[in-house]
């Protein structure tokens, strides 16, 4: 989203592009992933104002079969640069800066979203804050990179789960 209101839609079948709706808030630094068949887009910044981010906590919610976009509960924080991981139908976000920006606003939040009842809970803090992470799942866990102060070395993030299991929320 990169502080633009434009969404690009992909149909691998037709190898094609085209525009689906736009989001209400032009956004950058928003995090975004697929659940449910629906695209979920959390926090973001939409400007810089004397060095304060005007991060925001909306959760925003795009369904590419009727094309529009839904406001869910909010986020329990103003954030941008959120990783989101998708577990067990459940969306689990971790990190981030909060108005301070990248690098002084860091934060250690993590927090999981229930679609079925509309709620996000708040989880075990991470050890140490952080920005611009990437969250992925493997089969045992859900884990994240992100840059440390040296840019050539990266801090893994991991959170473990039984194999197999339910988290219910």
């Amino acid at each position: 989203f990169g502080g633009e209101r434009e969404l690009e839609t992909y149909d691998p079948a037709a190898d094609r592009w085209s525009r689906g709706a736009s989001i209400p808030r032009a956004l950058h630094h928003a995090a975004a992933v697929g659940l449910n068949d629906k695209l979920y887009v959390v926090g973001g910044v939409d400007r810089v104002i004397s060095d304060t981010y005007q991060v925001h906590n909306e959760t925003w919610v795009y369904d590419p079969i009727s094309n529009t976009w839904s406001q869910a509960v909010n986020f329990p924080q103003a954030l941008g640069g959120v990783a989101l991981a998708v577990v067990n139908s459940r969306l689990y976000a971790f990190g981030g800066f909060d108005s301070n920006g990248p690098g002084v606003g860091d934060v250690d939040t993590a927090y999981v979203y229930n679609p079925d009842n509309n709620t996000w809970l708040s989880r075990t803090a991470m050890i140490s804050g952080t920005l611009a992470a990437r969250a992925c799942l493997t089969a045992s866990s859900v884990c994240g990179m992100t840059p440390s102060s040296a840019a050539t070395t990266n801090t893994t993030i991991s959170v473990s789960l039984a194999p197999r299991a339910r988290i219910e929320v």
